[in-house]
């Protein structure tokens, strides 16, 4: 599919959920988007075992801040963007996914 609407789709906290990835196909399936999900974290997800954390709800205020803050998804949120526009993007979307609170900016 080519679409020159585009849709980064950021994860929660559990990474790469099947949810997270069954969503991203829906929106591509109903709107003809083409939604990309990077995966800001890495690979460092939030086990989704240890919810609520077991170390107490700092313990997830610090992860989030150790490996999901603004200054750490910037730089590859930022990549996607330049890829996106070099594939042909005329307008992209990015969804925030924070596990039950959803934000959508246009850049």
């Amino acid at each position: 599919m080519h679409s020159t609407e585009q849709l980064t789709y950021k994860i929660d906290i559990f990474g790469m959920h099947s949810n997270t990835l069954q969503g991203a196909d829906h929106l591509a399936k109903t709107c003809g988007y083409r939604v990309v999900v990077p995966d800001f974290f890495r690979g460092t997800a939030w086990d989704v075992n240890n919810m609520p954390p077991r170390e107490g709800r700092q313990a997830l205020t610090a992860w989030i801040q150790e490996v999901g803050s603004w200054e750490k998804i910037r730089p590859g949120l930022l990549a996607v963007v330049r890829r996106l526009r070099a594939d042909g993007a005329e307008s992209i979307g990015v969804s925030f996914d924070y596990c039950t609170t959803y934000e959508l900016m246009e850049i």
